[in-house]
């Protein structure tokens, strides 16, 4: 059964002025329907055609948030096998496309979707409503600069940690952004740049757990790795 089966699909929003292409994902037996942009190559095209004195070149604002990464897909089947989301408060941060968002909502979570840009959040917004009847809590965040009122019971991230840069703001915005009590949910899928930083992360204050995920997606396997960390005091 698709979740969204029956709706009407949503409006586009003016910020989305790139063709998408609509397909569903099983999770655990669950089909959600998603967007993602067609023509990714076109967006990095354009992010290059601004110059290399353009902000977002020299910020590297990257299109991750157009296409599925193998990381969201673990992390979803970590949340879709997880029963003790009911009535938590859980925040994700790099939400993309959203659907780590849509599928902590189906087992009860009340979710907060953020991501660096615009286009990211009017996205994932527009994947809930394929998929949610309710409406979405999307807001713009940057983890370099983590919004203490945005703090949840469970903090969600996905193949963040892809470049070197974000690796110590994240511990800040880990430690920021969960409640007293909360964790953090990481999932990766083994960029060797991020292994010794992933290892660290004990010697930072986390209690680390890990399971494993066999993801495979767009006929390419991946094995995905979702930490569960619990700040120590």
């Amino acid at each position: 059964m698709i979740e969204g089966e029956g709706m009407p699909r949503p409006e586009l929003p003016q910020t989305i002025r790139f063709p998408l292409t609509h397909f569903e994902i099983e999770i655990l037996g669950h089909t959600f329907e998603l967007a993602g942009v067609e023509d990714v190559d076109a967006l990095l095209d354009e992010l290059i055609a601004k110059g290399p004195d353009s902000e977002a070149v020299k910020d590297e604002q990257i299109p991750y948030w157009a296409d599925l990464w193998h990381a969201a897909i673990g992390m979803s089947h970590y949340l879709m096998g997880n029963t003790s989301l009911e009535g938590k408060t859980l925040l994700e941060l790099g939400c993309g496309m959203g659907l780590c968002g849509i599928v902590a909502a189906h087992q009860g979570a009340q979710v907060v979707m953020t991501d660096y840009l615009p286009e990211a959040i009017d996205l994932a917004a527009y994947n809930w409503k394929l998929n949610r009847r309710e409406e979405p809590e999307v807001r713009l965040l940057d983890w370099r600069v983590p919004d203490l009122a945005l703090a949840a019971d469970l903090v969600v991230a996905s193949d963040v940690a892809y470049e070197e840069r974000a690796h110590k703001p994240l511990i800040n915005a880990f430690r920021t952004l969960v409640n007293p009590g909360g964790r953090i949910l990481l999932s990766e899928p083994g960029r060797p740049h991020a292994a010794s930083w992933l290892r660290s992360l004990s010697r930072e204050g986390f209690k680390v757990d890990i399971i494993e995920f066999p993801v495979s997606y767009k006929n390419i396997d991946n094995l995905v790795t979702v930490y569960e960390l619990n700040p120590t005091p």
